[in-house]
């Protein structure tokens, strides 16, 4: 027990990271790629964890500075517009939970082989993360994400190394390869949007009193930020790998379609995969809103803590409002649970990942080495390129499924 508690110690943050960044969106749109263009997009999660990296370590800068983002930027623009601000970009990362929760609701119908409408599980999946919230200590909840992680990187896993997949295919996606192909190019920007989660940025800056770091300790929380996104982007590969080897190309994907393509090794595999999927589903609908923890007591003016109670309430009302948002967007529109999981997770990227990066650059500038400051604008204009490549895009889909 002791180990644990000190492994929680030393990596659990960037443990409850790892679990955020994989949701719902990451699997369908990873499984999209492995199927479309088998292993040859390895090498942009490789990118993906560079550009983690960069990011976390402006965002561990302004934490060891006792420096949230949202207080900075409410003392640069003001109460008010702080306040719409962080109105609006809580209610958009709820729309996160309104995926992750809708592949919750649909993972447990198809794992129980239930009579029962998705919409009905997907609620009962976010009035289990209200309880999760309840439970106040922030230890308590990093253990219990942590051992939900762990236990969707088995299922993963296992079904991996039950048909290994060539390994000379598998090394060539890791040697960087461009194609002149819009499509391609779309999917690179998909894998690495899905990567760089935003609410990650805004919590790490904000968690000095929880974690209790110490300035001179800024090595091992890059180590915790290390461990963590390497779990993300381990997770990640295995998932596209085992759909490139297994899953024949579709043109249009179904909720099941990816463990459907897994019965050749067995049920055991389908239903791995499933519970897989709601695990990364349940765990990353629950810890996104944590961020919300944060900016809207932030934006009013208050100095909180993760076990806050203004801290907690700020979270539930936003799980509250996205289990308002289930059934509506599942039933009064043409989207369904796949197109949920890729879509809502977009639209969270293209608005305010880029946001993100900016104030993180802009807040760290003075302190920024010439190095540090190349390679931030070099993300930073990527992620420029993602908003106005995918925007035009995912506007249509959007408008295409609410018509």
């Amino acid at each position: 027990m002791n180990f644990f508690s000190n492994f929680l110690r030393k990596y659990g943050l960037g443990l409850l990271f790892a679990a955020n960044i994989y949701g719902a969106g990451s699997v369908f749109i990873l499984a999209k790629g492995g199927i479309t263009y088998r292993y040859s997009l390895l090498w942009t999660l490789l990118l993906s964890l560079l550009a983690g990296m960069v990011l976390h370590e402006l965002s561990t800068r302004l934490a060891l500075k006792n420096k949230p983002i949202m207080v900075l930027l409410r003392n640069n623009i003001g109460a008010i517009p702080s306040k719409i601000f962080a109105v609006f970009i809580c209610a958009i990362m709820s729309l996160w939970a309104v995926s992750n929760y809708s592949a919750t609701g649909m993972s447990l119908k198809l794992l129980f082989n239930l009579n029962i409408n998705f919409i009905f599980l997907a609620i009962i999946g976010g009035i289990l993360g209200i309880s999760l919230v309840l439970l106040k200590k922030y230890t308590r909840i990093e253990m219990i994400i942590s051992i939900l992680l762990f236990g969707f990187l088995i299922s993963f896993f296992a079904v991996f190394i039950s048909n290994p997949p060539p390994a000379y295919e598998v090394l060539k996606g890791f040697i960087p390869t461009i194609r002149n192909d819009l499509n391609y190019l779309a999917m690179i920007i998909s894998f690495i949007g899905t990567t760089l989660y935003y609410p990650n940025f805004w919590i790490q800056s904000s968690m000095k009193s929880d974690k209790k770091w110490e300035n001179d300790k800024i090595n091992d929380i890059r180590k915790d930020n290390l461990f963590g996104l390497t779990v993300a982007v381990f997770v990640s590969m295995i998932v596209l790998i085992v759909s490139a080897h297994m899953i024949p190309p579709m043109d249009n994907m179904s909720f099941s379609d990816p463990a459907k393509a897994l019965l050749p090794l067995g049920e055991w595999a389908y239903y791995l995969f499933l519970f897989g999927t709601f695990l990364a589903s349940f765990t990353s609908g629950t810890g996104t809103l944590f961020a919300a923890g944060f900016i809207l007591p932030q934006a009013v003016g208050y100095d909180v803590k993760f076990e806050d109670k203004k801290s907690r309430l700020s979270v539930m009302s936003c799980l509250i409002f996205a289990l308002i948002l289930i059934p509506f967007v599942n039933i009064y529109t043409n989207l369904n649970p796949v197109d949920i999981a890729i879509l809502f997770p977009a639209v969270n990227g293209i608005i305010f990942l880029p946001i993100t990066a900016l104030l993180l650059i802009w807040f760290n500038k003075k302190e920024m080495s010439v190095l540090m400051k190349i390679a931030s604008i070099i993300i930073f204009i990527i992620l420029i390129l993602i908003s106005i490549k995918t925007a035009n895009g995912l506007l249509n889909a959007l408008m295409n499924g609410i018509a």
